[in-house]
């Protein structure tokens, strides 16, 4: 078990192989949904987990279209 915090960049990468995108497009798409997000966040415990779906989400939908 994994006991430290993935970092964002390995994150992203995870996510870039999961959807098999482009890791500059989920990089571009990862970092403005994080900054959207935290803007004005008082809690961050889960901010992470939330970008990511967010993302994911995101990708997702391009593939259909």
């Amino acid at each position: 078990m994994r006991t430290e915090v993935e970092s964002q960049s390995e994150i992203i990468a995870r996510i870039a192989d999961e959807t098999d995108m482009p890791l500059d497009v989920v990089k571009h798409d990862y970092l403005e949904t994080w900054q959207d997000l935290s803007d004005g966040a008082r809690v961050r415990d889960y901010l992470t987990l939330f970008v990511s779906r967010r993302v994911k989400a995101k990708l997702r939908g391009r593939m259909k279209s």
